[in-house]
Formats: structure tokens, sequence, C-alpha cells
């Protein structure tokens, strides 16, 4: 019976050795799983550190660009103030022009205001002078010979040197001996007439009371050229009569104006 009880002790004692043995097996794998957890614990916060690591070199790099900002921004702000300045003296060198402008304009317009006040004196004075001149006028000027009348008068007999109204016996209040038949008098005797005629009758629109001024004119050039050159004949003979001959009256020959011989002719003018 002792024998039964050692087994079955060494039996018990058997079984709990294995049941610590199993138990140390099962501590063990614990113990390097643990390890295990522990070396990958250890990589993680190795690559935290890391990571750590390089967030604070971005951090450094973003600190570093703000201040580099900063700075450019305090410059900016500097340069801005100084463009400012700049302006608000434009503006006041501006302000000073337009003062200037306006001081100059009123200069001007107070030089005009003298200016027309000393033009208004002159044609005042001018006026007050043609007047004085006006009272004299007729008596220096024959009013009858300057509308024709006289003309009219003398053409009654200009062949008779006898007639009191002879053209041969007019006085000549204007006018000197000579004629030069160059210039304008060699296209045509009448150049006067010449711009009248053309004054009256060139124009883009003609109107009834201008066509009735145009044909006056006509009229009234049809009817003094002779008599005016009957005058010029008795005074001046073949010498008026041979420039009538190389000379048209009013339109001008410009075809034979280069083969025309210029003679200066002692006639009046």
């Amino acid at each position: 019976s002792q024998a039964k009880t050692l087994e079955n002790e060494l039996r018990q004692n058997n079984e709990k050795q294995q049941q610590v043995n199993a138990e140390k097996e099962r501590l063990e794998r614990q113990i390097h799983e643990m390890k295990f957890k522990e070396d990958e614990m250890v990589n993680q916060r190795n690559k935290l550190e890391l990571s750590l690591n390089g967030l604070q070199e971005l951090i450094k790099q973003a600190q570093e660009e703000l201040r580099e900002n900063t700075e450019n921004l305090n410059r900016k702000q500097g340069e801005l103030e100084k463009v400012e300045i700049q302006i608000e003296e434009l503006k006041r060198q501006i302000m000073e022009q337009e003062n200037e402008i306006k001081r100059i304009n009123r200069d001007r317009q107070r030089l005009n205001d003298e200016q027309q006040l000393l033009i208004l004196n002159q044609n005042g004075f001018k006026k007050e002078t043609s007047r004085i001149r006006g009272l004299y006028a007729p008596f220096k000027f024959d009013i009858f010979e300057f509308i024709g009348i006289k003309q009219l008068l003398y053409s009654c007999s200009s062949t008779s040197t006898n007639c009191p109204l002879s053209m041969a016996n007019a006085p000549r209040t204007t006018g000197s001996s000579q004629l030069i038949t160059t210039g304008l008098f060699q296209l045509c005797r009448h150049p006067l007439y010449l711009f009248t005629f053309l004054a009256v009758t060139v124009s883009p629109t003609v109107s009834l009371d201008r066509l009735l001024f145009a044909i006056y004119s006509c009229a009234y050039l049809s009817i003094g050229i002779p008599i005016e050159e009957k005058k010029l004949k008795m005074i001046f003979g073949e010498a008026y009569v041979e420039d009538r001959k190389n000379t048209p009256a009013i339109i001008p020959d410009l075809f034979s104006l280069g083969t025309r011989k210029s003679k200066t002719k002692y006639v009046s003018t």
C-alpha cells in the first residue's frame, strides 16, 4: 500500500511537473511575443522619431520662409510708404502747377480784356476819324466820275475835242502816264473787271438776288468797258489801239500768251 501511495504521489508529482513545464513554455512564449512586440514598438518609435525630426525640419523651414516673407513684406511696406510720399509730393506739385496755370489764364484773360478794350478804343478812335474824314471826302473825290455819270456824259462826243463834254477834255483825277503790259495786264486789258466778273458769277449756289446782281454787273461791264476804251483811245491813240490788238479785253488767251510780245506803252493806270 505504501508503494501504491508513493506511485500515486510520484504520478501526481509528474503531472504537476508537466503542468509546470507547460506553464513555463506558455510563459516563455508570452515573453517571446512581448519581446517581439517590444521590438515592433521600438521600430515604430524610431519611425516616429524620424517623422518627428522631419516635421521639425519642415517647421524650421516654414519658420524661415515666414521670417523672410515678413522681412519682404516689411520692405515692401517701406517702399510703398516711400511711393505714397512721392505721390503726395506729385499731387502737391500738380496742385501748384494747376494754380499757376489758373493764374496764367487769369493774367491772359486780363490781358485779352485789356486788348479788347484797347481795340474798342482804337475802333472808336477810327470811327471818329472816319467821321471827320467823311466830312471832306466828297470834296476830295469826284463822286459823279466814280459812279460813271461823267463817263456817260463824256461819251456824247468821242471824236470832237471842241465839245465841252468830249472825252478828250475830261479831267483825269487819278492814275499816271505809264502802263506796264506785263503781269496781269499781259493776260487781259481789264484784270479788275475780270476778277469782278469771276466774283459775281462763280458760286456753288445761285439765289435770285445773286443772279440779278450778276446780270446787273455783266450789263455794267458790257456798257462801261467800251466807254472806258473810247476814253483811253482818245488819250493814248495808236499805242492803245496796238495794245487792243495784242491783248484780249477780259478773258485771257492763255494759248497765245507765250507767243505774244510784251511791250511797254505809255497809257493810263
